[in-house]
C-alpha cells in the first residue's frame, strides 16, 4: 500500500538541504552541531557561551540555568530527572547537584525536560509497552525514556536523513537497548519486528505500511507538527496508519516560515477529544501563550488529567526552553 502524502513540508526540504553538513560530522562531536538553528535541538552557542562564562568566574548565567532545571523537576520523582548523556557535554553543559544527585544541564536538556516533567504530571509515563515519537531529531527524549525504562520500545517516525542523525548519535551512547533500523522504501517493518524492544527507527515513507494490530500507548510530538503541512498532520492524528491512545503536542499553532499550516489546534479538533478542549483554547489566555500542549484522545470515554492551565509547563516566555 502507498500514500500520496508528501514526506516533506516546503520548509523541511530546504532545512534538510542545510542540514547536509553533519554527515561529515565524526560522530563523536556530533553532538555539538546538532544544535545548528532549531532545527533538530535547542541552539548549542549558549550553552558553550555560558561554560565559557563559568570559567572565567560569572556565574550569573549558570546559576539561572540551575533555578529554571530546578523549576521543571519540582515534585517530580528523581527517575524522570534529565541530565546530558553524551560524553562531551562537559564543553556545553553545567555541572548541578540536586538532593545528592548530578545532573550535567543546558538549554536542551531543560527543553525536554518540560515535556518530560509534564508527561509525568499527566500520569503518561506508566505501564507503557510502545510510545512513538512523530519528529524525534537526534534522538535525546528517545534515549532518556529508554534508559529510564519507561517504555519496552520507543519508535521514532522521521526523515531519514535525520533518522541517521539519531542513529549515529544514540549509537555514541554505547546504549544497553537495542537499535532496529528501517530502511527507506523497506518491505521489513513486520508487526513481529516493531515487537521487539529498543529504538526503533522508521523513515517517513513507510508510514503508510505501519502494521494495523501495533497498538502505540502514547504518540509524541514537540515543535513539528507545527513545521508540516495540514495533511501531513492528518496523516498521524486520524489514526488512518497509526493506533494511537493519547497523543501528547507541545506545538505552536505554525511555524513562521510553514505557509503550509494554518491550524495545528484546528486539525485536532476534527479528529478526537482534546484537552483543553477546543472551545476553552479559543476563549481563554491560552490562545495568546507562543506554545500549546495538548492532549487528543480518539476514545469518548478517556478520562483526561485534572491539571489547570497555569500549571502546564514550557509553553511560555521569550526562546527555548520557554520557561
Amino acid at each position: 500500500m502507498t500514500t500520496n502524502i508528501k514526506h516533506s513540508s516546503k520548509v523541511w526540504l530546504e532545512w534538510l538541504g542545510q542540514l547536509e553538513f553533519l554527515k561529515s560530522i565524526p560522530d563523536d562531536i556530533l553532538r555539538l552541531h546538532v544544535g545548528f538553528a532549531y532545527y533538530l535541538c535547542a541552539p548549542i552557542q549558549k550553552d558553550i557561551w555560558r561554560v565559557n562564562q563559568l570559567k572565567a568566574g560569572n556565574i550569573d548565567s549558570a546559576n539561572a540555568l540551575k533555578i529554571d532545571y530546578e523549576k521543571l523537576i519540582h515534585n517530580v520523582p528523581n527517575r524522570f530527572w534529565l541530565s546530558e548523556p553524551d560524553a562531551i557535554g562537559p564543553l556545553f553543559s553545567i555541572s548541578h547537584k540536586v538532593n545528592n544527585i548530578d545532573v550535567l544541564i543546558n538549554s536542551d536538556v531543560l527543553r525536554m525536560q518540560a515535556d518530560v516533567s509534564n508527561l509525568q504530571r499527566f500520569g503518561l509515563l506508566n505501564n507503557l509497552d510502545t510510545i512513538l515519537e512523530v519528529g524525534g531529531g537526534y534522538g535525546h527524549l528517545a534515549n532518556a525514556f529508554l534508559e529510564m525504562g519507561v517504555c519496552k520500545r520507543y519508535l521514532i517516525i522521521d526523515f531519514d536523513e535525520i533518522l541517521e542523525v539519531a542513529n549515529r548519535w544514540t549509537a555514541s551512547l554505547k546504549p544497553a537497548y537495542s537499535i532496529h533500523r528501517y530502511q527507506k522504501n523497506g518491505n521489513e517493518m513486520t508487526a513481529e519486528r516493531l515487537k521487539m524492544e529498543g529504538l526503533h527507527l522508521i523513515p517517513v515513507s513507510l508510514l503508510s505500511t505501519f502494521p494495523e494490530n501495533i497498538i502505540v500507548n502514547l504518540m509524541i510530538n514537540m515543535n513539528s507538527f507545527c513545521e508540516m503541512t495540514r495533511e501531513q498532520v492528518e496523516s498521524y492524528v486520524s489514526a488512518k496508519y497509526i493506533n494511537y491512545e493519547i497523543l501528547y503536542s507541545n506545538n505552536r499553532e505554525k511555524q513562521i516560515c510553514n505557509m503550509e499550516m494554518d491550524s495545528v489546534t484546528s486539525v485536532f479538533a476534527n479528529y478526537g477529544r482534546m484537552w483543553p478542549n477546543y472551545e476553552l483554547l479559543q476563549t481563554t489566555n491560552y490562545e495568546k501563550i507562543k506554545k500549546k500542549v495538548i492532549l487528543l484522545s480518539r476514545n469518548p470515554a478517556y478520562q483526561f488529567p485534572q491539571l489547570n492551565i497555569d500549571d502546564i509547563l514550557g509553553i511560555t516566555g521569550q526562546e527555548m526552553p520557554s520557561l
